[in-house]
């Protein structure tokens, strides 16, 4: 607001508004997302510069109108203004979203005017080839560095897991590491969340001692992470003693803790005694956390304590989104009332394959074989496609 106000007692009294200015002007509005504002500064100031030719192209790329960014991108050569290495790393990261081809014409104009070793260009080059899953020019591109950025490492890290490259993923983090170089906090709960995904306990146990020597184990997100590769690893023991030996546990530790008991099937872990505790500190109780808690629930078969969750979620949600009417389907199911599962089930308006699922199954098991059979030929009849699980729910 102070912002718009400022501009307008610029233009109300007729202050000469030099190039300068205007290009801080467009920077402004771009910061806070106001394009069209932006574009209109630029096409009224008498002459651009390659500064605020980038600071246009740099807004739009920021604010996800990369065609946009690639047209203003465009314009600016013909116009008679050369870009300089700021224009080509946001003109890059335009591309590495869009497509590859682009991002390729736009590599040829950097080598030919020789800003192919520039740090800025290089790391956007780099973002560009690991987002469009170019990987081995995106490794080739990172050995070639003889100065490597966070924006580098973080592109190959990133690079590697979007892919599935679990291994390649934790060795550049590892690398990273061991070159001094300080990683973001999302950097290593990303490399936390693959390890976990691969089952690989000894990367989770060294990313833990890279956060104990960087400092950061008072962070409560990067621990909350630790907690549920952990347990998502195997290793409850591990995440159960990282939990109680939090100082401010929250929402996301909590979360974590649940969610990684009721991954790998322990429901031995005091699930009612975790449940207390949440409700003991008063703490805001988010949808994950309640799927979480109830599918603990369904599988030690807890119906009081999956009626206490089921009034929390009412009470905390008037209504209910998928994944909650899913989990309550399958938990009501599963501790035998059939009759509250396929009232949640009725209740619903849209319906996915595992709301199907979840019902039938809890027919099969129950003996209801009419039921099952009858609303898996309605599913059907809806058009949704039937999973190896329900066939083997229809078959029991």
């Amino acid at each position: 607001r102070e912002g718009r106000l400022v501009h307008n007692q610029i233009i109300t009294n007729v202050i000469d508004s030099n190039h300068d200015l205007s290009t801080k002007i467009i920077i402004f509005y771009s910061k806070i997302g106001d394009s069209d504002a932006d574009r209109k500064v630029f096409d009224t100031m008498p002459k651009n510069s390659v500064v605020s030719w980038t600071a246009m192209i740099s807004g739009y790329t920021q604010n996800g109108f990369y065609e946009n960014s690639l047209l203003v991108f465009s314009d600016m050569h013909p116009a008679g203004v050369k870009a300089n290495h700021f224009t080509y790393g946001s003109a890059l990261r335009a591309t590495s979203l869009r497509c590859l081809d682009r991002g390729l014409q736009i590599q040829g104009y950097v080598h030919k005017e020789r800003f192919g070793e520039n740090l800025v260009v290089k790391s956007a080059l780099l973002d560009l080839h690991s987002k469009c899953g170019n990987m081995e020019d995106a490794y080739y591109l990172f050995e070639t560095m003889s100065i490597r950025d966070i924006v580098s490492w973080n592109a190959m890290i990133n690079g590697y897991i979007v892919q599935g490259f679990a291994d390649d993923s934790f060795r550049v983090f590892c690398s990273m590491m061991r070159e001094g170089s300080s990683p973001e906090r999302v950097d290593a709960k990303s490399v936390l969340r693959m390890s976990a995904r691969s089952g690989g306990l000894m990367k989770v146990n060294q990313i833990h001692k890279f956060i104990i020597q960087l400092g950061f184990q008072c962070d409560n997100p990067l621990i909350g992470s630790l907690i549920d590769a952990y347990a998502k690893s195997g290793s409850i023991g591990s995440a159960h003693y990282l939990y109680r030996n939090m100082s401010n546990k929250d929402i996301v530790s909590c979360t974590a803790q649940s969610s990684g008991c009721a991954s790998v099937g322990n429901y031995d872990i005091d699930a009612l005694d975790l449940f207390k505790e949440i409700s003991q500190i008063h703490m805001g109780i988010d949808g994950v956390l309640l799927c979480s808690m109830l599918n603990i629930c369904a599988n030690i078969a807890s119906l009081s304590l999956g009626r206490q969750m089921h009034a929390i979620a009412l009470k905390c949600h008037s209504i209910c989104d998928m994944a909650m009417s899913n989990a309550l389907i399958d938990m009501y199911a599963k501790c035998g009332e059939i009759d509250e599962a396929r009232r949640v089930f009725d209740e619903m308006g849209e319906k996915n394959v595992i709301t199907w699922t979840s019902l039938i199954a809890g027919y099969g098991k129950h003996g209801y074989w009419h039921e099952a059979v009858s609303l898996y030929e309605k599913m059907e009849f809806e058009g949704l496609k039937p999973t190896d699980v329900k066939f083997l729910s229809l078959l029991f």
